[in-house]
């Protein structure tokens, strides 16, 4: 029976949720307002890497792209699920994997935007299940030039999963394997690296920027600009002290006009950039966008590249930082707050799943079958990775907005559900 093999069961939900989407009239393609910047990129030169725009222009009209990203999604998610299987994690774990990742915020949220979050995930998926394929032993060469090929595929969509290029290499040294693959490790880890490193070279080669795409430095100067202060903007050295002067003009302007909220005052009665960041992030995560694209992106000068604007905000936005480590320290306590907390109380299949978990212990306690000896290593390192990679960019960088929080909650579901087939299971 097709429930027998978590592949299975993970096609299964697949339908499931695609038959959902449709019902509830979630087919056609959503155009969000960052799609045009992935569209309207068509050279190294842009704000986005043009590879989402080269692939996603022909289908932002209808069900046609939705429907590819799905596909490419689900089918990613059944090649991990049969690699862990593979490589031999329980019925259990690979179900628990494969219902984790089709029942997903991911999928249920962001499967119709066009966006590359579905298909920059399908591709870590795909790199996650060679490395996985590497670990059980199967035949290297070809798998190592493809995950190589899948993770520069995943950040040249998503730039926030490069992690991955250094994590992956990791994951194989951790994962249980069968054979010694000191010599794997490095040709892989050459392997994620070397595609990075020649798009940076060519970059700085051309455009005299070393960064892969144009785009961090912009967008670390929406939180640069939200912590920015007439004190701390005199203490920086010229040029970015009139460049933060300039920051703050337009925060001004926005406030005044009515388009941003300016900082609560805490109980002292003054204005305290730490206060809001540590204890009420959301009213900073609020702010972000249009302080950062009406007022920070307004100080583009007339004829300026953008590859030389990205350069300058990004040398205001680390100067800013290293000048105010405190308020940094802020941002990063209550941006991982945010995400932590988010991925836990909006991620429904893991609110879903640790509610039927509770109510089966409540109604019918039964002690949890044995595990398989890989499970809860494997899905351990698996889930660790997994959350490293899609988070480190997201907290030291920018603030989680929710669709970088549905990805790094991923494989959160993982756990409640794979208790709960283990107690179902029980003899």
């Amino acid at each position: 029976m097709i429930w027998r093999s978590p592949v299975g069961v993970t096609l299964i939900g697949g339908v499931l949720v695609v038959s959902v989407l449709a019902l509830l009239g979630q087919s056609n393609v959503w155009v969000s307002p960052d799609t045009a910047s992935y569209v309207a990129s068509t050279s190294l030169a842009d704000m986005r890497l043009p590879v989402y725009g080269w692939l996603a222009s022909p289908w932002l009209v209808g069900p046609t792209l939705p429907v590819l990203q799905i596909l490419a999604y689900l089918a990613a998610s059944c090649w991990l699920v049969a690699a862990l299987r593979g490589l031999g994690v329980s019925w259990a774990a690979g179900v628990a994997v494969g219902l984790a990742l089709m029942c997903s915020n991911l999928v249920l949220l962001w499967a119709r935007a066009a966006l590359p979050e579905l298909p920059g995930h399908a591709a870590i998926l795909v790199a996650l299940a060679l490395v996985v394929e590497l670990a059980a032993g199967r035949q290297r060469g070809w798998r190592i030039v493809a995950c190589g090929c899948a993770v520069t595929l995943a950040w040249a969509l998503r730039p926030s999963l490069l992690p991955f290029i250094v994590l992956l290499p990791i994951l194989l040294a951790f994962l249980p394997r069968r054979v010694p693959m000191h010599a794997t490790i490095v040709l892989l880890a050459l392997a994620c690296a070397l595609p990075a490193i020649g798009l940076a070279a060519l970059r700085y080669e051309r455009l005299g920027d070393a960064n892969v795409v144009s785009f961090g430095g912009f967008q670390m100067a929406g939180m640069a600009a939200l912590m920015l202060t007439p004190e701390l903007a005199e203490r920086l050295p010229e040029p970015e002290r009139a460049e933060a002067q300039a920051v703050i003009v337009q925060r001004n302007r926005l406030v005044a006009e009515g388009r941003m909220a300016d900082l609560p005052r805490n109980s002292a009665g003054e204005r305290s950039f730490t206060s809001v960041a540590v204890l009420y992030f959301d009213i900073l995560a609020r702010m972000h966008d249009t302080l950062l694209y009406e007022g920070v992106g307004s100080l583009r000068a007339d004829q300026e590249s953008w590859v030389s604007f990205n350069a300058r905000m990004q040398k205001l936005a680390l100067t800013t930082l290293r000048a105010a480590p405190v308020s940094y320290a802020a941002w990063l306590v209550g941006a991982l707050s945010r995400l932590v907390g988010h991925a836990i109380v909006l991620n429904g299949a893991f609110v879903v799943a640790s509610g039927l978990l509770a109510l089966a212990v409540l109604v019918r306690p039964k002690p949890l079958a044995a595990a398989a000896a890989m499970d809860v290593p494997v899905l351990l390192v698996l889930s660790a990775i997994w959350l490293a990679g899609t988070a480190t960019l997201i907290v030291f960088t920018t603030f989680p907005a929710e669709r970088y929080i549905d990805s790094a909650g991923l494989l959160l579901p993982i756990w409640p559900i794979y208790a709960m087939l283990r107690m179902w299971r029980h003899p």
